[in-house]
């Protein structure tokens, strides 16, 4: 008999993510990779400090859990920033983590709790998106120019240039 059943919770079949500007990750505002989320999950064990049964968890300290908490999305680990109750609620959960660089698409989020998995749930991650801005030539024929290089999510590329080329390198 294990001490946690860990479980995401899900609304229209994805799991229930917030980004950090409080709005639910939904396949038409999907999560992207170095993107911090929140995930409200259930079967955690129990806390420190300890929150009774039908009181609100504090946020100042928060009730961390007791188990090492672990998360992962598209099977690669997500590292997890905090995992406890939710601050102001009743025997909610909160697990914040930072979406790896996962394929793109609907991916599994698994969260574990003392290495006893939850089942999946779907997480919708964007791809990356990127822009060079300009006119669309990037040689500069004599002397080191100017290019701007600006991403539509937080991705980890980067980019480096000489005075005839740019090279960009996925993270």
């Amino acid at each position: 008999v294990t001490s946690y059943v860990p479980a995401a919770f899900t609304s229209s079949g994805i799991g229930l993510f917030f980004n950090a500007a409080s709005q639910p990750i939904t396949a038409a505002n999907p999560g992207h990779p170095g993107e911090a989320l929140s995930a409200y999950v259930d079967g955690l064990g129990t806390t420190h400090p300890v929150v009774a049964d039908g009181t609100a968890a504090p946020s100042n300290p928060p009730a961390f859990t007791d188990a090492t908490i672990g998360a992962s999305v598209g099977g690669l680990t997500a590292p997890v920033t905090f995992a406890g109750l939710a601050p102001g609620q009743i025997g909610l959960y909160q697990v914040n983590f930072i979406v790896p660089q996962a394929p793109t698409g609907n991916q599994a989020f698994v969260v574990t709790a003392n290495g006893t998995p939850s089942s999946g749930v779907t997480l919708p991650i964007a791809p990356c998106a990127y822009q060079l801005a300009g006119n669309g030539t990037y040689l500069s024929p004599a002397a080191a120019g100017a290019v701007t290089i600006t991403t539509g999510s937080t991705c980890g590329w980067s980019a480096s240039t000489t005075t005839t080329w740019i090279h960009l390198t996925p993270p």
